[in-house]
Parts: structure tokens; C-alpha cells; sequence
């Protein structure tokens, strides 16, 4: 019988391009490898916490792509006509209402009989960001790991959705979540890369799986062109220093791909795997 290689992922922010973990997620299974513990950000938050609730790759794909396809129907990303709506004039502080997303997410997870963080298989840590306080919440059903650091807010009584759609909760384009006296946003403002989380929870040979690739930026007078890419330096800036204290990053260039482009899931989570499959000997020497 092929011994088990146990590692810990933690997985990245990245809209649609983050479909690529999904891809080395296969691959890891294929070759034996036991995810003992996940953290996630963002989208990276949602493909976590599946893994966590026992999803195996076919299910996760098979989860994922419902989703996407729900994105397209319910225009869940936005439509190029509010591109041009002044803020102002917007009754949400965000172009989507996340209630809907909110309400998705939770559908899926009814497949796995999964409500609240507590039911969850695997330990699990999602980011999120107050705006209120400007701290970094952290959702987890392994609060005792975060008992020591009072520089965060630490949740462990939240619904599985309510986690993911806070640490989903990109600036300008979804509506904060409110969670008591919190206003959170995406845990990737602060924390696009979570491998400190693992490290926190005692987890050892700790895979992240970043989404890193030369942008193609124009200059733009766009609102929202220029919103996005200040975003992405930002979170690009601040994942740096959790990829270094990983003991391995596999990362994956799907930088063609823009952070909403919905439709594109197949093609992206298929080339995470190849990508990863280039990586697998280095993989394998590392955690033999």
C-alpha cells in the first residue's frame, strides 16, 4: 500500500484565475499527497473550504464549475454597463449584492452537510479584513491556534458562508459583509497568501499556490481599470513574505486571464495541473 505524504495548502486570491489550484489539487491527489489542514483567501477561501469539507477533485471541479456557471446566469460579476454608474448613486457599497453569492455558496456546501465552521473535516483558517478597525480577521475552526495574537479578531462561531463570502468581499465590486460590529472585506487587502495562518495552526510541509504572471496593464482613465490594478499590486506586494516561509509555492502564470472572467474555468483549472506536473519531481524530492 503507497504511504500517504501529508502536507498543508494554502491557497491564494485571484477571481476566476485562482480555478488553477483546483488544478494542482488533482494533481496532489493523483500522487498521493493527504492535505492535512487548508487556509484561503478570497477565492482561494472557497476551493479551501471545500477540500476541507472532505471534497475529493472530481467533486471540487464538479462544485466549482457550478458555481462559475451560476456566476454567468446571475451576472454575479459585474456588467459593463455600471461601469459608467457613478458610485454615488449606488445603493450598495459595491457593484454585486453578496447576498446572492452568500446564498450560492451555501447551496454547495448543503451537498457535504456543511453549515458552520465546526463542520468542517480538516482545521481550516479563511482571511478577512475589518474596515472598521482595519485588522485582519480570521475565520477558523481552530481559534486555541490564535489564542496569542490579539493584534486580529479570531471567529470561530461563523457559517461556513458567511466566512467565505467576507473573505470574497472584493473592494469596489461586492458588498462588505457586515458581521456584528464588523464592516469585512477581501482577507486579500491584508493576507492574500494565508501560509502564516498554517503556521499558526502547527502545520508542517506547507505548499502555497500562488497565480503570479507578467500583467499586461495599460494606462486607463477607467475607474475601475485602475481600481483593480492597485489592487493587484497590492495583494501581489503583500503575499511576498508568506510564499518565502512556505516550504514549497507551486505557482501557476494565468495572468492572460482577467480576475472576473467567468467562462474561462476549464481552461484555467486544466492548466494548473499541467503547469503543477512540471513541478511534481521537485514536489515529490521535497516531501518523499
Amino acid at each position: 500500500m503507497t504511504k500517504l505524504k501529508k502536507i498543508s495548502l494554502a491557497l491564494s486570491g485571484g477571481g476566476i484565475r485562482a480555478y488553477a489550484q483546483i488544478g494542482v489539487y488533482r494533481l496532489l491527489k493523483e500522487n498521493n499527497f493527504d492535505i492535512e489542514s487548508v487556509s484561503g483567501t478570497s477565492m482561494g477561501s472557497i476551493i479551501a473550504s471545500f477540500i476541507a469539507a472532505g471534497a475529493d477533485p472530481n467533486q471540487l471541479e464538479k462544485v466549482m464549475f457550478e458555481l462559475e456557471r451560476e456566476f454567468q446566469e446571475k451576472q454575479v460579476f459585474l456588467k459593463p454597463s455600471l461601469r459608467v454608474l457613478p458610485m454615488s448613486k449606488q445603493k450598495l457599497n459595491g457593484f454585486v449584492d453578496a447576498d446572492m453569492f452568500e446564498e450560492m455558496i451555501q447551496r454547495q456546501f448543503d451537498e457535504f452537510n456543511v453549515t458552520n465552521l465546526s463542520d468542517l473535516r480538516k482545521p481550516i483558517s479563511i482571511t478577512s479584513v475589518d474596515l472598521i478597525s482595519g485588522k485582519l480577521v480570521i475565520f477558523t475552526n481552530m481559534p486555541d491556534a490564535f489564542i496569542d495574537q490579539p493584534d486580529k479578531i479570531i471567529i470561530s462561531n461563523a457559517s461556513i458562508a458567511e466566512a467565505v463570502r467576507a473573505s470574497c468581499s472584493f473592494p469596489i465590486v461586492f458588498s462588505t459583509k457586515r458581521y456584528e460590529h464588523m464592516q469585512l472585506v477581501d482577507g486579500g487587502v491584508k493576507m492574500n497568501l494565508p501560509v502564516t495562518l498554517l503556521k499558526a495552526m502547527k502545520a508542517k510541509n506547507i505548499v502555497s499556490i500562488t497565480m503570479d504572471g507578467t500583467v499586461n496593464y495599460k494606462a486607463s482613465s477607467k475607474l475601475l481599470d485602475v481600481a483593480f490594478r492597485i489592487i493587484d499590486i497590492m495583494t501581489n506586494a503583500n503575499q511576498e513574505s508568506d510564499r518565502l516561509i512556505s516550504d514549497f509555492n507551486v505557482n501557476i502564470d494565468v495572468s492572460k486571464y482577467h480576475t472576473f472572467e467567468a467562462g474561462k474555468g476549464k481552461k484555467i483549472v486544466d492548466q494548473g495541473y499541467q503547469e503543477a506536473k512540471t513541478q511534481l519531481d521537485q514536489i515529490l524530492l521535497i516531501f518523499q
